[in-house]
């Protein structure tokens, strides 16, 4: 009969051995996903910086065939890009500095004007990336970063020039506006929310899903007078009501507490009652010392209560 000491070193082998098979094999089944990745890898690899469809933009490209003399016909330029050539130009002299390219030894880089003809050639007819990039000649990555980058600096550059921080002396330019063009006196601007339409972001679920049955992002903002805004709230929930993303915003915060600098009241015009200034919005918006707004319901419901 076998020793005891015989057995168990027989069963230590037998468990070295099938533990030897079994690292055999993840390490086998780690190779063959190291494998399958490089080779996903070598599929998707470029193999090239620039296609050589896009190497020639700067002779058959939408910018050097078109573009380039449409400031000789003036009205077709606005219908391109919603703006006249000098205001072309003096927007490209304020956002050069910020979005041009150096050239390097391997290619040129892409200049500042077509940066910024194709941003607002998306930005005014919400045409697509892949689209835009067979247009100007160029790879979708490099239209998708030309768009972002130049949005950013448009926003972060033009910004504190065309909307900044309001003030008292600026409610009381819109009061006066408002008084004159619209007959509304101590009104200091118009309210309300916009739902633009996105795609469904991964992993949201029903967050920017809105009471219109489609996916958005909401834009909440005062104009003034002339229709142009004064304060703008950008990029809340969908399913937020206009109401929620005001009282969230840093808005709605400062005019809870009193720091949005608006006039004291005034006397309204011909009478000796004093009534504090307002913006105007509809029903969807909360009652508020600055906020004038509907009576909410039925109004020929409250037309039959009154009679």
């Amino acid at each position: 009969m076998r020793s005891s000491l015989s057995i168990k070193l027989e069963e230590t082998c037998v468990y070295a051995v099938k533990m030897s098979i079994l690292d055999l094999i993840i390490i086998a089944h780690i190779k063959e996903e190291e494998e399958a990745e490089d080779i996903r890898r070598e599929r998707f690899k470029r193999n090239f910086w620039v296609h050589d469809v896009w190497k020639k933009r700067h002779l058959f490209g939408q910018f050097r065939t078109f573009c380039t003399n449409l400031h000789l016909y003036p009205s077709i330029y606005y219908d391109y890009y919603k703006m006249n050539y000098y205001k072309f130009e003096s927007l490209l002299e304020i956002l050069r500095p910020h979005i041009q390219k150096q050239n390097t030894n391997y290619r040129l880089a892409i200049p500042a004007e077509e940066r910024l003809s194709v941003c607002l050639r998306f930005l005014t007819t919400a045409i697509s990336f892949k689209a835009l990039a067979h247009e100007y000649h160029m790879g979708y990555s490099t239209v998708l970063q030309i768009v972002h980058e130049t949005c950013s600096a448009i926003w972060k550059y033009l910004r504190p020039r065309v909307m900044p921080k309001p003030t008292a002396e600026l409610w009381t330019k819109l009061a006066k506006e408002f008084e004159t063009q619209w007959n509304f006196p101590n009104c200091i601007g118009a309210i309300d929310g916009k739902h633009v339409n996105i795609r469904a972001p991964w992993n949201s679920g029903s967050q920017f899903y809105n009471y219109k049955k489609f996916f958005s992002v909401v834009l909440l903002a005062i104009a003034d007078a002339n229709y142009r805004f004064v304060v703008v709230d950008i990029g809340a929930y969908g399913r937020n009501s206009d109401s929620g993303i005001l009282s969230s915003s840093r808005l709605g915060q400062s005019l809870n507490n009193n720091t949005l600098d608006i006039p004291p009241i005034k006397c309204l015009p011909g009478t000796t009652e004093a009534l504090p200034h307002v913006f105007v919005g509809d029903e969807a918006f909360p009652l508020h010392k600055h906020i004038m707004r509907p009576f909410p319901g039925n109004q020929e419901m409250m037309k039959y209560l009154k009679t």
